[in-house]
């Protein structure tokens, strides 16, 4: 396996993202790293590999096609701002996929959103082609992009794993959906774990 085919795995624990894979798709075993290499960087293979977890012959194709593959090289690697994009891109669809494809309820969905929609980050998504492929348009609410963190915002706004970027005016400590900030989680996550604990 090359350094490149992993350019978009930041992840932190291949290993274990091997075993989740590997149980994800009905395997008794993790996947091999160019598997869950090619999964990250490749959509449609991972998309291809959900879809045929439930029929072994086909999964197990999919599983044998993984070896010798090479990331393409686009023109879009030189900007590094759609190298970035694309990597939040790829993350988020990994934990989308390990949620289960998991979607908030239309209602939860619409109040973040009017979020969004009343952050003065919000606005037109550039003319760039890392937007046109994600759908994004200057002409429509839904289609607008954050100023904060690059994502089509009515996209962001339905997952449940996702977490606004801007913090509150109106509420100390937490974002615009009404979530602890970034900072406030970490930091709760390590008083959980007993980092923060005096020794």
């Amino acid at each position: 396996m090359t350094e490149a085919m992993m350019v978009h795995d930041t992840s932190g624990n291949a290993a274990t993202d091997c075993d989740e894979l590997g149980a994800l798709l009905g395997l008794d075993a993790p996947v091999a790293l160019a598997v869950f290499a090619r999964a990250v960087n490749d959509a449609a293979y991972a998309r291809s590999l959900i879809l045929c977890r439930e029929n072994p012959a086909f999964r197990d194709f999919l599983l044998a096609q993984a070896d010798g593959w090479v990331p393409p090289v686009e023109a879009a690697v030189a900007d590094h701002g759609a190298i970035d994009l694309t990597a939040k891109a790829i993350l988020s669809f990994w934990a989308w996929t390990k949620s289960g494809f998991a979607m908030l309820d239309a209602d939860a969905a619409a109040a973040r959103f009017a979020a969004c929609l009343a952050c003065p980050h919000l606005g037109a998504a550039p003319d760039r082609l890392v937007f046109r492929l994600a759908g994004a348009s200057s002409d429509a609410d839904r289609h607008r992009v954050c100023g904060l963190c690059g994502c089509v915002a009515a996209r962001k706004a339905r997952l449940p794993h996702e977490r606004c970027p801007g913090p509150d005016p109106d509420r100390a400590g937490l974002n615009r959906w009404g979530q602890p900030l970034a900072e406030v989680a970490a930091a709760r996550e390590r008083t959980c774990e007993g980092e923060d604990q005096p020794m």
